[in-house]
């Protein structure tokens, strides 16, 4: 199965509404969908409200360290 909705309708517990779009991508503060339109990201993760998507300087750290 590879689309993402349905996959995900399958293995995730349906606790809340979720918004029907496919991010692909995170660049600091903002995030794009599938269909190439840009968002803010205002939405709470994993750490990724206060360091941001693809830092890069993290990931040059993590990249150091995993090795």
């Amino acid at each position: 199965m590879s689309n993402i909705p349905d996959r995900e309708s399958i293995v995730h517990m349906q606790t809340a509404r979720r918004v029907p779009i496919t991010l692909v991508k995170g660049l600091g503060t903002k995030v794009w969908d599938d269909e190439g339109n840009e968002y803010l990201d205002f939405v709470a993760g994993i750490a990724s409200d206060s360091l941001e998507h693809s830092h890069t300087q993290l990931a040059s750290i993590n990249s150091e360290q995993s090795h």
